[in-house]
């Protein structure tokens, strides 16, 4: 390889990685402009180097090592806040970045090209779309409905309640998240606790539960009550 052919390709990777860390710049993220261009540069360097070296696999061989160690780089900024991560399309793009870099180290100039156009397209036309699936999801989380269901038995009867819980939740199509006992031996009771979550208010279907429950005879009485909303009363059905 001659000279100036390897300044050609370091020269592309460094535009290339340019472009895609620009976009990460003026977004704001913690790996922006000279980040991005670093590792396309970075990597067209090994891999021309395994050009040089003696040996025809010697490019593969470190191109295939650098899909391994740029992993180290992107999780550096992959950041948990509580709940929440950040950073993971930052580090999807470094990893991006590293193979448009590997690919102008390689010559392939055009799949090069079109690979940073695609990380731009997935990045900035692909964000508007993120946004509105994410305000959506959010609307359908805050229209999540909690019941809490309370079924009071003997305690010989706790399992058997439990299952019966279970199965008439299911049966109704609805996801229960938290299932609980409350044992009182010196009053030979349990009370089973449930929590059942819907997508919008389904009293109806809760009620039919409620009375499916109250026609066994392990069940001494059951009440329910909307946690979500702190406005709608309770309702009681005893057995």
């Amino acid at each position: 390889m001659q000279w100036n052919d390897y300044a050609l390709r370091l020269a592309a990777a460094l535009l290339l990685g340019c472009i895609v860390g620009f976009e990460r710049q003026y977004h704001h993220r913690m790996a922006g402009l000279r980040t991005n261009a670093l590792v396309a540069l970075g990597s067209a360097s090994f891999v021309m180097m395994g050009s040089l070296l003696p040996g025809g696999e010697g490019a593969a061989r470190i191109a295939a090592q650098i899909v391994t160690g740029i992993g180290f780089l992107g999780g550096g900024v992959i950041l948990r806040e509580g709940l929440n991560i950040r950073g993971l399309n930052t580090a999807a793009t470094i990893w991006c970045s590293a193979a448009i870099g590997s690919m102008c180290g390689a010559g392939l100039f055009e799949f090069a090209g079109m690979s940073a156009v695609g990380v731009l397209a997935a990045n900035i036309i692909l964000r508007p779309l993120a946004a509105k699936l994410g305000t959506l999801e959010k609307f359908q989380a805050e229209r999540e409905i909690i019941y809490r269901f309370q079924c009071a038995c003997l305690l010989s009867d706790e399992s058997h309640v439990r299952e019966l819980l279970l199965e008439a939740c299911k049966a109704s199509g609805m996801k229960m998240t938290q299932l609980d006992s409350k044992r009182d031996r010196a009053m030979d009771r349990a009370e089973v606790v449930a929590h059942v979550q819907t997508i919008s208010r389904r009293d109806q279907a809760i009620e039919e539960v409620a009375k499916r429950l109250t026609s066994e005879p392990a069940v001494v009485s059951i009440s329910w009550q909307v946690m979500s909303e702190l406005d709608i009363e309770d309702s009681t059905i005893g057995a």
